[in-house]
């Protein structure tokens, strides 16, 4: 399984007012990976309601006073991962944590994970903080292949529009930024027309669509991210040791997913809208929203 992303990251996009979200957003990011003390980042929602015991404090009640304390210190962003059961239990087989994966209804999750969702993305919302959450599938990545690439994205696709309809519209958030498509899948670079590939195309075609229909600002807010695919010779980085950075790698990966998205759109949406004369470059703005770059 790969690391996860860089614990901090400075997105280069003024920060938002302590205490309130507003629409645009800022146009500077300061955002980081988030889970409180002694509860990892796939654990949070699961013990979301259990006391700590260090603390004394519920886990929500730490996770407030966490996020009173980034927005205080200028940050806007929290970035955190929702883990399916299966890509969980791939780790450890006794992982009791992690969302019903796209067989199922996520909103069945154990320990309430659903509504403590909810409850995370009210909290930041309430100290002005933006959100990205970025799915996490096992189901998807075992079923690549099983069938075609256009029913295998349908139905991860159904799957993942359950969280953006429950909280942009059944809760009517304004501060989900970034929908993550799904972490460690990028389409091959050396095969774009493989079945890795047009999997990956179909299932960010029907993600955006699901968040352009729920955003309360689409084309600002909702948008749909995608990995890159960042190599290294060991998946373990020391602190302070480095690694190599394979821009031309890089490149290639997000000429491949440029092309395959221009060729999705197009054929979805290109015959209404030729009269555009400038469609190409509204287009691929508009489609290619946020690459986030994935560490191995």
């Amino acid at each position: 399984m790969r690391s996860l992303l860089l614990a901090v990251a400075v997105y280069m996009c003024t920060g938002t007012a302590f205490g309130s979200v507003s629409l645009p957003p800022p146009n500077m990011w300061k955002g980081v990976d988030y889970s409180p003390r002694r509860h990892s980042y796939f654990r949070m929602l699961y013990d979301w309601n259990q006391v700590d015991s260090v603390s004394g404090q519920s886990v929500s009640n730490m996770v407030d006073s966490d996020l009173a304390m980034l927005s205080q210190n200028g940050f806007n962003l929290v970035h955190l991962y929702l883990w399916d059961q299966t890509l969980l239990r791939q780790a450890n087989s006794n992982e009791p944590s992690g969302f019903v994966d796209a067989s199922g209804d996520p909103s069945t999750s154990p320990n309430n994970q659903w509504a403590n969702l909810n409850d995370f993305v009210t909290r930041a919302e309430n100290y002005g903080l933006f959100v990205e959450l970025h799915f996490a599938s096992g189901w998807l990545l075992n079923n690549i292949g099983a069938g075609s690439p256009s029913s295998v994205a349908s139905q991860y696709a159904s799957w993942v529009g359950k969280f953006i309809q429950y909280l942009n519209s059944t809760n009517a958030h304004r501060n989900v930024l970034l929908w993550g498509m799904a972490y460690a899948f990028v389409p091959a670079v050396s095969d774009p027309t493989g079945t890795w590939s047009t999997t990956w195309q179909q299932v960010y075609y029907d993600i955006d669509q699901q968040a352009r229909l729920y955003s309360p600002r689409p084309g600002v807010v909702g948008l749909v991210g995608t990995d890159l695919d960042f190599t290294n010779p060991s998946s373990v980085i020391l602190r302070n040791s480095g690694y190599t950075f394979d821009w031309q790698d890089l490149q290639q990966q997000a000429y491949t997913m440029r092309s395959l998205l221009t060729s999705a759109y197009w054929l979805h949406e290109g015959s209404r809208r030729l009269s555009d004369a400038n469609l190409s470059g509204k287009f691929i703005r508009h489609v290619f929203c946020v690459v986030e770059p994935d560490e191995q």
